[in-house]
């Protein structure tokens, strides 16, 4: 992770499961020197992807340094160079309507905000970790996007925070 910059922390959380791989991810962030931006995370219990991304957001909430951003990757992710700087800094919204019946929602932001499709969302209430949008569709102010089930943990409501992943 040699993309790391100021103020941007990597926060490995590995289940149960992966007792093993705990001592070495601390090893080699003690050992290369990266514990001014990366931290292990370890939770009691393996509660799968979102709730090991929970365990993080919670914590890290009530920090001084809290991050203004999350950027949530699932462990085969293959991260290519620059990829952070990519992402639209800023670029949150809301849920203003919500269709269960045919699994979308409505987004009060749009091209005007930098928004495109396909462009992947986490949904949130509070601190928690609601689910996750894919846009398909943007006009100049509004989008929609559908809701991906595999990651819904809550059923999504309006007035709910999105941003980008």
């Amino acid at each position: 992770m040699t993309d790391a910059q100021p103020r941007q922390r990597f926060t490995p959380q590995p289940g149960s499961h992966a007792i093993g791989y705990r001592e070495q991810i601390a090893q080699a962030i003690a050992e290369n020197g990266w514990a001014d931006w990366a931290e292990l995370v370890a939770a009691p219990v393996n509660g799968g992807f979102s709730y090991g991304n929970n365990v993080v957001v919670r914590a890290s909430l009530h920090t001084p340094a809290a991050p203004a951003y999350y950027w949530l990757l699932n462990p085969d992710t293959r991260v290519q160079p620059g990829a952070l700087r990519a992402l639209p800094k800023g670029l949150h919204g809301r849920v203003v309507v919500v269709n269960k019946d045919w699994n979308f929602v409505v987004l009060d932001i749009g091209s005007r905000a930098g928004l495109v499709p396909n462009a992947e969302m986490l949904v949130h209430r509070g601190d928690l970790l609601i689910g996750k949008v894919l846009v398909s569709g943007v006009t100049r102010d509004l989008a929609i996007a559908d809701i991906r089930p595999e990651w819904q943990q809550m059923q999504i409501q309006e007035g709910d925070f999105v941003a980008v992943q």
